[in-house]
């Protein structure tokens, strides 16, 4: 136990001089962080799509209907937790100090009520039950391992991020021009890919079978057949999206290949 202490002791001096850091400080920062970096105030405004004003027909109650996964030190999973304002969400920050935070659905009713829901039964006839959502799609790296030349798994190098590049500008134009939306926000997933939010009230509202057929209007990767082989979509037919077959969204794909 003295051992341990003089070991925190020791720590804690160096972090509050700066003098040295290691990866595993970050958990003791990241109080910090949420006191006076993290962008409560700006989240909870984009997710409150005009419902945190005063304005005729906002919806006061909407935010509260949103859930937030928090992920604690030991992986600890906090779900169905909702927040008023961003005051409230910064308060929660601090003290749990999650190591990981996912945005859930909005749901019909409050998530932390969700008990008095839980049967058609129960709430007057409500059930606890997602209502809208962004419509997110995630690109891996992992994915481009059976063309990636210089590495493989979850090692990335500066080679790799052109094929990354493809792809956003690709997802990008079809999302826009294919299927016109336009709130797209393209955000670093903090590993190894990149993950879009459509962010439009038509997306939001979409079913699980329209965003699987999204999704599957994207794919160029359909499996294997049963020797094992690859099948791919035929990328030099007639059937190509304009989206797909432009050309500047390829260009990086030479500066990978030549190099």
């Amino acid at each position: 136990m003295d051992v341990d202490g003089k070991e925190n002791s020791a720590k804690k001096v160096a972090l509050a001089g700066k003098a040295t850091y290691a990866e595993g400080d970050t958990h003791d920062l990241m109080p910090l962080y949420y006191k006076h970096l993290f962008p409560a105030e700006t989240m909870m405004s984009w997710l409150a799509y005009g419902n945190d004003s005063k304005k005729p027909g906002a919806d006061q109650g909407f935010m509260q209907r949103r859930e937030f996964c928090f992920t604690l030190e030991g992986d600890v999973f906090a779900r169905y937790q909702s927040f008023k304002n961003a005051t409230d969400l910064r308060t929660a920050l601090r003290n749990k100090v999650p190591t990981k935070i996912d945005l859930g659905p909005v749901f019909n009713v409050d998530p932390t009520k969700r008990a008095a829901y839980s049967g058609s039964s129960g709430g007057g006839g409500t059930v606890f039950a997602p209502v809208e959502r962004e419509l997110v799609m995630d690109i891996d790296m992992t994915d481009y391992d059976d063309v990636r030349t210089c590495c493989s798994a979850a090692n990335i190098c500066n080679k790799c991020w052109p094929l990354m590049t493809i792809a956003v500008k690709v997802i990008d134009a079809g999302l826009r021009q294919d299927f016109g939306f336009k709130h797209l926000l393209w955000v670093y997933s903090g590993r190894r890919g990149i993950h879009v939010w459509v962010c439009d009230k038509r997306a939001r509202f979409l079913s699980n079978e329209s965003r699987a057929a999204v999704a599957e209007y994207f794919s160029v990767y359909k499996g294997t057949d049963a020797s094992g082989t690859t099948k791919r979509v035929n990328l030099t037919g007639t059937a190509l999206r304009v989206s797909q077959i432009q050309a500047h969204c390829f260009t990086p794909l030479c500066d990978y290949t030549c190099h």
